[in-house]
């Protein structure tokens, strides 16, 4: 089997997730074998072998050749699987994160929190469907271990808020104050700014979902709602725009500090929302309660 055969299957067998493409290879080489040609054009015209010589320098040659553009490629391929993304590397522009999301008046993401209760061999979960609706309102559906628990709605213009419960059949609605109708439970753009003000860590590339991500993590982090002790934020290389926050925090639940884990995801930024979505619709059998 040829060199270059040994070569391929080297990077089969041992890199199968790495393809290094056809310009990278050709650039590769032709810049490798010209600086070989280069020195052994200047070796040439000092010493003048005789052919027996020639021909047996020639032979090694060839194969030294192909020697140094085989380390030379596996030394490219290798380098791009280290770094986990294309040989130019482009990268998140940290300083543009924040200025960007602020510009951008409607999200729609999901939040998924873990609770462990230590001693007692159990978890809550809890599932929340967020549609932010900028200057129209806000809406949230949350689910308790996959049972619909409570709805928010927020409606700016009317400065109306309704609290619903539909296992209880029961529903709350208030007026707002403008302070009220304005202020967001904006958690996404609170965790970028809060992390991206303190001295995070980069942890480099990866993908989520079939996305190339860049990271950064702050340890005890100064957010307030408890002692966040971990805390990631991965965004998106191509947009530039948060596509995931992690947490690994103590909360406080049930009258006493417990473990949980949050992922902020399925993040749907600048995304067109119905205003039908933020409408509450509630049934006719539903009893209106007072405000808690």
């Amino acid at each position: 089997m040829r060199l270059p055969e040994n070569i391929e299957r080297f990077v089969k067998n041992r890199k199968p997730h790495v393809t290094a493409g056809a310009d990278i290879d050709n650039r590769v080489l032709d810049d490798s074998f010209a600086a070989m040609e280069e020195t052994m054009r200047a070796k040439s015209v000092v010493n003048q072998p005789s052919i027996r010589r020639i021909i047996m320098k020639s032979r090694i040659t060839k194969l030294a050749a192909l020697a140094a553009a085989a380390v030379i490629i596996i030394a490219v391929l290798i380098g791009v699987n280290y770094f986990g993304g294309s040989v130019d590397m482009a990268g998140v522009a940290w300083g543009g994160v924040i200025e960007k999301i602020e510009q951008i008046p409607t999200v729609v993401y999901k939040i998924t929190s873990v609770t462990s209760y230590p001693g007692e061999n159990r978890e809550m979960s809890t599932k929340s469907d967020i549609y932010d609706g900028g200057a129209y309102g806000r809406r949230m559906d949350m689910y308790k271990n996959g049972v619909l628990s409570v709805q928010k709605f927020i409606l700016v213009e009317k400065k109306i808020a309704y609290f619903i419960w539909p296992k209880k059949k029961q529903y709350t609605r208030f007026a707002l104050t403008d302070d009220q109708a304005t202020t967001k439970e904006d958690l996404p753009r609170q965790y970028v700014k809060s992390i991206l003000s303190e001295d995070y860590t980069k942890l480099g590339h990866g993908n989520i979902n079939g996305i190339e991500v860049e990271g950064v993590e702050v340890n005890k982090s100064k957010l307030p709602g408890g002692d966040k002790d971990v805390i990631r934020l991965w965004v998106d290389i191509e947009t530039n725009l948060p596509i995931r926050i992690e947490l690994e925090c103590m909360m406080m639940e049930s009258g006493a500090q417990r473990p949980t884990k949050q992922v902020i995801d399925d993040f749907q930024w600048d995304v067109e929302i119905d205003t039908s979505v933020f409408e509450p619709n509630i049934p006719g059998d539903f009893t209106q309660v007072e405000p808690r």
